[in-house]
């Protein structure tokens, strides 16, 4: 099986290139088929956690664990696609102990064999971009920090110069 993980900023389009990579792989490979699986599974629960003011530990700890139940149940699948992976953690939990997150990853059942970064920028131009620029920016910023433990990540820059179908080739070319 191959465990791909599609990353990125919010609204960089890991949802529409998961689903479309599937789609590719189950529509032109007739030996092999593709699933996509959220992460987190229970994104209601997280939310909940969220809103009830969980550590940045607690919060850490249970996508880790949420991560390790998925893993387990990957089989039956050749291509299994995630919308997230543990790279989330360490953009997005930036106050636990990197060594605590490398600790909790060393340890999942399975890790992507591959993960992708959708990367991409409206602007240089700090002066005319919105809040939401800003934010995203700094989590490109992040993303780009983000340790690569496996040596396993391939950053796709300027996605939004691409089309969709382009960015599943360059993922399909690198898999299959």
């Amino acid at each position: 099986m191959i465990y791909i993980a599609i990353e990125g900023p919010n609204g960089s389009g890991k949802t529409t290139v998961a689903r479309a990579l599937a789609d590719y792989i189950n529509s032109s490979r007739t030996d092999m088929s593709a699933t996509v699986i959220r992460e987190p599974s229970d994104p209601l629960y997280m939310s909940a956690m969220v809103n009830a003011g969980a550590s940045q530990e607690m919060l850490a700890g249970a996508f880790m664990m949420d991560r390790a139940i998925q893993g387990r149940a990957l089989c039956g699948y050749d291509v299994v696609i995630s919308d997230r992976c543990y790279l989330s953690t360490f953009v997005y939990q930036q106050d636990v102990d990197r060594g605590l997150l490398i600790y909790l990853v060393d340890r999942l059942p399975r890790r992507p064999d591959l993960i992708v970064v959708l990367l991409g920028r409206h602007s240089d131009n700090r002066d005319g971009l919105s809040a939401l620029d800003m934010q995203r920016d700094e989590e490109i910023e992040r993303y780009r920090s983000a340790p690569d433990l496996y040596d396993n990540i391939m950053y796709i820059d300027d996605v939004e110069k691409l089309s969709v179908d382009e960015i599943v080739k360059i993922i399909a070319g690198r898999i299959l």
